[in-house]
């Protein structure tokens, strides 16, 4: 398996929407991408990265899933699979946890954020 290191960098400020939801407003800045977003987490705590890039492109990186405070995040980030066609699965996808210092933390929190039928492995 081969790795790459990566960084994503959230610059902004987090605030609870009128219905007690969390939210981020700022700028992302991802794989030399900056995107201006407005992410408001839904009933499941999640929300779509995507936005504007300076060159006035609009670009999804990935779903977010996070608690109420942004205390801990995890992003499945897409892959392009086709042309303008994205995508991403628990199999092979990339994923980014905080805080996790190791493998089994961002696996816990992967887990304990994201609400779907199957655990991580």
């Amino acid at each position: 398996m081969d790795f790459k290191k990566s960084k994503i960098e959230f610059y902004g400020r987090r605030s609870k929407s009128l219905f007690g939801h969390g939210r981020f407003s700022g700028k992302i800045k991802y794989d030399g991408l900056e995107l201006d977003v407005d992410i408001e987490l839904d009933n499941e705590n999640s929300d779509f990265i995507e936005g504007w890039t300076n060159d006035f492109e609009f670009v999804s990186i990935g779903r977010l899933y996070a608690d109420s405070n942004f205390t801990q995040v995890t992003i499945c980030i897409y892959e392009e699979v086709e042309y303008n066609t994205s995508t991403w699965n628990s199999d092979t996808g990339l994923m980014f946890s905080y805080p996790a210092i190791n493998r089994n933390d961002a696996l816990n929190i992967s887990n304990t954020l994201v609400h779907r039928p199957t655990d991580f492995k």
